[in-house]
């Protein structure tokens, strides 16, 4: 979810400052072997945008896992070095969009790096422990991720309420069914397989 919750802000800033879609856009993604980086590339990839995942000590992790991307989700995207401020200022001046999503509490881009680029038009960070991935650049305003920023949470909620809600209230559900309070969770088994097998099918 974190990772798609930074796409969809970034596509969402993307069309109300610069009129282009996501699917129109070139992607670094730093700190593209973990989770987030990971499939926040896939999902940029399947979007249309021009990836390219950015490495900080060689190729080598980069490339595997966009043999990885590309074996699994049939989706192309570029791997390169960026082990410094000059290389990343390098791929940063080709892209659009800058995803850091590097391990909690590194520095990834410094403000040089990122106002130096003419080209760059969105920068996300998902890190919360500072320092933040990217340096506290003052927002450049090209329109505000808001709405689906609001969106996701509220989705998220609603998935949390309807998973976790119904446990609270076994015990009244037990005594209005007649049945013991094991038998009426396995009304939580039975949501769970629907959303198993039925997940799918609908995607």
């Amino acid at each position: 979810t974190t990772a798609a919750a930074m796409v969809a802000s970034v596509e969402s800033v993307l069309k109300a400052g610069q009129g282009k879609t996501l699917g129109q856009s070139s992607v670094a993604v730093f700190g593209a072997t973990g989770v987030v980086g990971y499939c926040a590339a896939v999902i940029a990839a399947l979007e249309g945008a021009r990836v390219t995942l950015v490495g900080h000590n060689g190729v080598e992790r980069v490339r595997k896992r966009a043999d990885e991307m590309k074996a699994r989700f049939d989706v192309t995207v570029d791997a390169v070095d960026g082990p410094d401020d000059t290389a990343k200022a390098d791929i940063l001046g080709r892209v659009d969009v800058a995803l850091a999503a590097a391990k909690a509490g590194v520095r990834v881009l410094d403000r040089s790096v990122l106002q130096g680029s003419d080209s760059l038009r969105v920068a996300a960070d998902v890190n919360a422990v500072p320092p933040a991935g990217n340096a506290d650049v003052p927002a450049k305003g090209f329109g505000s991720a808001a709405p689906a920023l609001a969106a996701l949470s509220i989705a998220s909620f609603a998935i949390g309420v309807g998973e976790f809600g119904i446990m609270g209230l076994l015990p009244g559900v037990a005594d209005d069914l007649g049945v013991t309070i094991p038998q009426a969770g396995l009304l939580v088994t039975g949501y769970a397989l629907g959303v198993v097998f039925g997940g799918p099918l609908l995607t």
